[in-house]
């Protein structure tokens, strides 16, 4: 029983520190601290698309979208994409933004820059924006 008590303990401590590190002032702390926000902003194109346009496509994708992603999590995607960076011509999924500029490349972010656990509470909120 003790056993019990405990890991759901740990479970609830686990979930409030989650959705703590979710809100929009540590967030926006972690993308600067990060270097996030030298190509994006929450709602404004700039050198890479808008989080919420990031948001809008990735938390609940259309056909094409869905095609793009090939079975793969919209977190474990984003994940891939932030450590490993764009190539030119490889994703043609985000050519233009929704005003007609055309994104940068996106250079690798390695464990250094951001750690695993603090990119996928990053990601989770930015899925969160729309």
């Amino acid at each position: 029983m003790r056993t019990i008590c405990l890991l759901a303990t740990l479970s609830i401590f686990s979930f409030q520190a989650n959705a703590a590190a979710l809100n929009h002032d540590s967030a926006n702390k972690l993308m600067m601290k990060s270097g996030c926000m030298t190509c994006h902003s929450i709602d404004t194109t700039k050198i890479g698309p808008a989080y919420k346009d990031v948001g809008a496509r990735y938390a609940a994708p259309d056909a094409a979208t869905l095609a793009y992603l090939k079975g793969e999590k919209p977190l474990d995607y984003l994940m891939k994409k932030v450590r490993a960076g764009s190539k030119p011509g490889v994703n043609k999924n985000w050519i233009k933004s929704k005003e007609g500029k055309t994104y940068g490349l996106m250079t690798p972010n390695p464990v250094s820059r951001i750690s695993d656990a603090d990119l996928k509470d990053l990601i989770t909120y930015i899925l969160s924006l729309k």
